[in-house]
């Protein structure tokens, strides 16, 4: 098994000595794989996102990781893959989101038409929504006309639809392509 390979499973494990140690020994942190699922170009870094270690995160940070490097599973012409804070929200790892978020990830970052702050509301973790809102999420990044809000208010999460109105979401965004509002849309859907 090559070195970067061993980083790969060294992360998994969660055993910062190991990692430490390949650190030390030069193997690239920005080395690309795939993996059982179907995913490619997924980094040392994404992989620990996406475990929540947040001390081997902070490792791979100090020794060059790219926390823009994202995944592949959705094609760079519609928007790229997702990027290690996109795994990290994900997986619900605060710490992990809050050193990745320090260290510059881009929090409107987006995979195909979704960025983190979607895919908290997705999996209706209105605590991730705040805390990445709190951390400067906009809530009216778009893409084809699609919102945080629409997300939320589609979805009937009504806490959520709450928090990002209180934080900035645009209320009367309409959709480009139909000039619908989410109000509209709502309402149509019997979503009172």
């Amino acid at each position: 098994m090559n070195a970067e390979r061993q980083l790969v499973v060294a992360i998994l494990a969660g055993n910062l000595s190991e990692v430490t140690r390949l650190i030390a020994d030069g193997v690239d942190v920005n080395s690309k794989h795939e993996d059982s699922e179907g995913y490619s170009n997924r980094t040392p870094l994404i992989y620990a996102a996406k475990s929540g270690h947040v001390a081997i995160i902070k490792a791979l940070l100090s020794a060059g990781a790219d926390h823009k490097a994202k995944d592949r599973y959705i094609m760079p012409s519609e928007g790229g893959g997702e990027t290690a804070l996109h795994h990290a929200v994900e997986g619900g790892h605060f710490d992990a989101v809050e050193a990745l978020i320090a260290a510059g990830a881009n929090l409107n970052a987006k995979s195909g038409s979704e960025t983190p702050l979607m895919a908290a509301i997705r999996l209706d973790d209105a605590r991730m929504v705040r805390f990445l809102l709190e951390n400067g999420a906009n809530p009216n990044v778009h893409k084809d006309g699609f919102t945080a809000l629409g997300r939320a208010s589609l979805d009937g999460k009504v806490t959520i639809v709450r928090t990002l109105l209180k934080m900035g979401a645009d209320p009367d965004f309409q959709q480009p392509r139909w000039g619908t509002t989410y109000l509209m849309e709502a309402a149509e859907r019997g979503n009172a």
